[in-house]
């Protein structure tokens, strides 16, 4: 396989292609190119893809999972404190 240039028209082809379920190997046998020509394409333009309300919303969720994070770990350091507080009631 050749690493021939792709036209942009071939790029959103192949990337409409891969959304629908196509395999990527097989488009790269039919473009003529490498899998990981395919690959840099799809991802670089995901990245220009990410505005800001989906990194807002990433944030948030990241702040989330951190609180629901930080409430099991007291939980656990509570049920420590009671296991260690029953303990020396029985000594």
């Amino acid at each position: 396989m050749s690493n021939k240039k792709l036209s942009k028209e071939d790029i959103e082809t192949i990337k409409k292609r891969v959304e629908s379920g196509e395999r990527v190997s097989d488009l790269a046998k039919e473009y003529d190119v490498v899998v990981k020509t395919i690959h840099y394409h799809i991802g670089k333009d995901s990245m220009k893809g990410h505005s800001n309300l989906s990194q807002a919303r990433l944030i948030k969720e990241n702040q989330e999972l951190k609180l629901v994070l930080a409430e099991t770990m007291l939980e656990l350091d509570k049920e420590k404190k009671r296991k260690l507080e029953n303990a020396l009631k029985r000594i």
